[in-house]
This record gives structure tokens, sequence and C-alpha cells, in this order.
């Protein structure tokens, strides 16, 4: 995220257009534009459960169970 907030900080004071800034910075143009999909109801469920589940399976991997 820091690429694209700083293609946006350049192209925003007119130092150069999107094409030359997304090239000198490094950064994809399409991945400068892509927006992110907002998750659905039913992906939030099942979200939050499988996150809890890999911070469980690295606790116990690790040993660092007061992480979580």
């Amino acid at each position: 995220m820091q690429k694209k907030q700083a293609v946006a900080h350049v192209v925003g004071h007119g130092l150069c257009s999107v094409r030359r800034a997304c090239h000198y910075l490094g950064v994809h143009r399409s991945t400068y534009r892509y927006r992110a999909k907002p998750l659905a109801p039913k992906q939030i469920q099942l979200h939050q459960p499988m996150v809890a589940l890999s911070c469980n399976i690295l606790a116990m991997a690790t040993g660092a169970f007061e992480r979580c």
C-alpha cells in the first residue's frame, strides 16, 4: 500500500503523470488502479474463524500462545 500512496502523492502534487510515477516507483499501473472488493457478509462470517484458527495453529507451532 505504501507504493500506491507514493504514486498518489507524486501525482497529486502535479510532479508527473500516473504512468511516469508508476514507472519511476516500480508499481504496475493495474496495481495502482486496483480497488479491493468489499467482503460479503457470508465471507466475513467465514473469514473470522479462519483467522482465529490460523492464529492458534501458529501459536502451537511456535509456542507463543500469549500472542493470539
